[in-house]
């Protein structure tokens, strides 16, 4: 689960890129440090669901959690 957690932390990077945010100016507007935010992006440090679903929602990105098997996973 933790690596889910950390592709979810490079999707955001990469939306802020595609959407020409800094991390710092996304870090305000989410009510989190830089610091924690690049964390995340960088995988140095997980997110909660919770807080996943409301970066993505503040990007007018969709959250979509599922269930697949290991195999499929890996």
């Amino acid at each position: 689960m933790e690596m889910t957690f950390h592709r979810m932390g490079a999707l955001i990077g990469k939306a802020l890129d595609e959407d020409c945010i800094t991390q710092a100016e996304f870090a305000r507007a989410v009510g989190v440090s830089p610091k924690h935010l690049n964390q995340v992006i960088t995988g140095k440090a997980i997110a909660s669901a919770g807080q996943l679903e409301y970066w993505a929602y503040a990007l007018e990105r969709s959250w979509t959690v599922g269930l697949v098997s290991r195999e499929v996973a890996s």
